[in-house]
């Protein structure tokens, strides 16, 4: 142990461990990696409640989207509004789909979905790719009362997602030292004010 070390705290230990010490990849970090974890954990106790059937409705698009807020969260696509507004529209447009078109061609209808999707999310201003899967799977569901499922768990499931990413990007930034939010973003763009 060298003489600098000994007066390090609890802290600055977490953070060797959790944060500093990029242990599965350049970008990626144990205590990110823990957090989505958990995230999607708690998706699909949600999907379980919501969507009695026990069908993974939304976990896969979800899970996702738990990626991005937990690994890239200074990417546009990973922005609060991108998330929620993304996930919520294209889960619309998919049930919009099939309100408009019926299930005889879900070749037609699937195809409806990710176009309508793209449109609404270009309109409002949420792109957020893993929206387009929301609308995919949204059509996939034939029970009549589909509708609910945009408000849970896909509304609110995101919604706890991007709170949990708060937190726990907070977390990393109060106690560990260590803010994602404030790395340039791959894509060139910078957002720090919005996990």
């Amino acid at each position: 142990m060298r003489a600098r070390d000994l007066g390090r705290g609890t802290n600055d230990w977490l953070a060797d461990i959790l944060v500093r010490r990029r242990m599965l990849g350049p970008s990626i970090t144990l205590f990110e990696v823990i957090a989505c974890v958990i995230a999607v954990g708690g998706l699909t106790a949600l999907n379980e409640w919501a969507v009695p059937e026990g069908v993974p409705l939304a976990v896969p698009s979800m899970a996702a989207t738990a990626a991005l807020l937990f690994i890239q969260p200074n990417l546009t696509i990973a922005r609060t509004w991108n998330a929620i507004g993304g996930q919520t529209v294209s889960a619309t447009a998919g049930w919009l789909a099939v309100v408009a078109l019926g299930e005889d061609h879900p070749w037609l209808v699937m195809g409806a979905a990710v176009g309508m999707a793209l449109v609404l999310m270009s309109i409002t201003r949420c792109l957020h790719p893993p929206g387009v899967a929301t609308a995919v799977i949204m059509v996939g569901m034939t029970d009549p009362t589909a509708w609910q499922h945009i408000f849970v768990p896909i509304a609110l499931g995101t919604s706890l997602v991007v709170l949990w990413a708060w937190l726990v990007h907070g977390f990393e930034a109060l106690w560990l030292g260590h803010d994602p939010r404030e790395v340039p973003a791959e894509d060139g763009t910078h957002h720090g004010d919005d996990a």
